[in-house]
């Protein structure tokens, strides 16, 4: 004998809790370490003088390089301080204009040192370049 169906069990949905139901992601939030304060997207270490402006995408951290390096080569940057930039190898400035150069991020960070490359190979002359969150820098490099 083959058992019985109940009609009833049949036509019922079952509600796991996980049924195309989108739910909001929570709100982005800033934390500050602890011992320090935020206000206005800039966090004050009361321990310290110092104060750091965090980036954010109505304020990133900006470097434009005026130089004409002639058709085919391309500017590469290298340095330290920020996310992704190191010594070893260097990365591919966006090239705006026939003579100018940008390469830009809104990840924060202290203070960085960078330098200018033509081809990620030959650097520029001089000391290196230092540049703050949220700040832009406009430089010549002589190669």
């Amino acid at each position: 004998m083959a058992p019985r169906k109940n009609a009833k069990l049949d036509n019922a949905k079952i509600d796991n809790g996980f049924e195309d139901k989108k739910r909001p992601s929570p709100p982005a939030m800033i934390v500050a370490e602890s011992g320090s304060k935020m206000k206005n997207n800039v966090a004050k270490d009361e321990t310290s003088t110092r104060t750091t402006r965090k980036a954010t995408q109505n304020n990133p951290s900006k470097i434009v390089v005026k130089c004409d390096c002639g058709f085919s080569n391309t500017l590469f940057i290298r340095g330290e301080g920020i996310a992704n930039l190191n010594w070893n190898k260097g990365i591919p400035l966006k090239n705006v204009k026939k003579d100018e150069w940008v390469w830009e991020t809104d990840r924060p960070f202290v203070k960085a040192e960078f330098k200018i490359l033509v081809n990620d190979q030959k650097y520029e002359k001089g000391e290196n370049h230092k540049i703050s969150n949220g700040s832009t820098v406009v430089c010549s490099p002589n190669f």
